[in-house]
């Protein structure tokens, strides 16, 4: 009896999943719209990590972490990664 009543909640909760439709994580777009978040989220991350020694920087060194921040922001929002 109970492990009927197993098989019987394995069906229903199978019918439930696959009567929902494809979910966001199908869609090309919201994919490509959430990882770009998370690249923007990563960066804001570094970039908290990095405020503290700025001061410490010559100025060079602080020119060239605004760079790669720029470039890696750009990088963010579009489609086409280099191997470089």
């Amino acid at each position: 009896m109970i492990e009927m009543s197993k098989q019987l909640s394995l069906k229903v909760a199978l019918i439930l999943l696959l009567s929902a439709g494809p979910s966001a994580a199908c869609d090309p777009e919201e994919m490509i719209n959430e990882l770009r978040a998370q690249c923007r989220d990563a960066i804001t991350s570094a970039v908290a990590l990095i405020e503290p020694i700025k001061p410490a920087l010559t100025m060079p060194e602080r020119n060239a972490v605004e760079t790669k921040v720029k470039e890696a922001t750009a990088l963010c929002n579009t489609d086409k990664y280099s191997d470089g």
